[in-house]
């Protein structure tokens, strides 16, 4: 009896164990659900999983970047070789009572895991890094969507820019054409009045000049890189410009 009451009992403390190890793989999936976009996502992976799971230290490798990002209590030294190896090699490596373990997504590795202390068993380890390679790939699309997004506003914004600079381009053209026909149609035409047209050419062309300076800077915007700087202004001013 008391040897199946011990086996009865192991059996119970590792059915409680593997519980709670769901409960926390769930509790840091729902975690990476409210990781906020102001700051890189392998950073806040990095610290939630050090909370989540209790552990010493983290550290995140992304081969793509080479960036490592690290979470925890206690440093890591001396891992980051360590987990380029594991990366490259897609094998676990343990020293000192740590672990280094591949992220897979598909056929290789996409990142790289170390972990303090090493005490997840095996079955743990690689549904938590099935669950970080999801995540990561998942932030790595929503970025590039993001990236596509701000080129086609960027696109939109130059388009609607040189469309009212097409429009903006025709009065002054026409004014420069009109005083420049009517002195070619009358060469006779009175000092006065010829110098009053001249002077609206003059005024017209330097317009146009300006008109021109705008359309070759916004040709060479970078969609994307384009940041608007505040600065006050006097609305007055704003507004007769506006009324001219």
């Amino acid at each position: 009896a008391t040897v199946l009451d011990a086996d009865g009992n192991l059996r119970t403390r590792e059915a409680l164990a593997r519980q709670q190890d769901l409960e926390r793989l769930y509790g840091f999936s729902r975690a990476l659900l409210l990781i906020e976009p102001e700051e890189a996502f392998p950073a806040q992976l990095t610290r939630k999983l050090a909370l989540v799971f209790d552990l010493e230290a983290v550290m995140l490798y992304e081969p793509a970047s080479g960036a490592f990002h690290r979470a925890g209590p206690v440093e890591l030294e001396g891992w980051e070789e360590r987990l380029r190896q594991s990366a490259a090699s897609g094998q676990e490596m343990s020293a000192g009572g740590s672990v280094a373990m591949p992220v897979r997504l598909g056929a290789g590795p996409i990142a790289a895991l170390a972990l303090r202390p090493d005490r997840m068993p095996a079955a743990l380890r690689q549904g938590l890094a099935n669950l970080v390679a999801i995540a990561l790939e998942h932030a790595r699309v929503q970025e590039l969507g993001a990236q596509v997004e701000a080129a086609q506003r960027g696109e939109k914004l130059r388009t609607a820019l040189l469309d009212a600079l097409e429009h903006e381009f025709k009065t002054p053209l026409t004014s420069v054409l009109a005083a420049t026909s009517a002195l070619l149609a009358a060469p006779d035409t009175a000092a006065a009045s010829r110098a009053e047209l001249l002077q609206v050419a003059d005024e017209e062309a330097r317009r146009l000049r300006l008109l021109m300076d705008d359309a070759l800077a916004m040709a060479r915007l970078d969609p994307g890189a384009l940041r608007p700087e505040a600065e006050p202004v006097r609305l007055g001013g704003l507004v007769r410009d506006a009324l001219e």
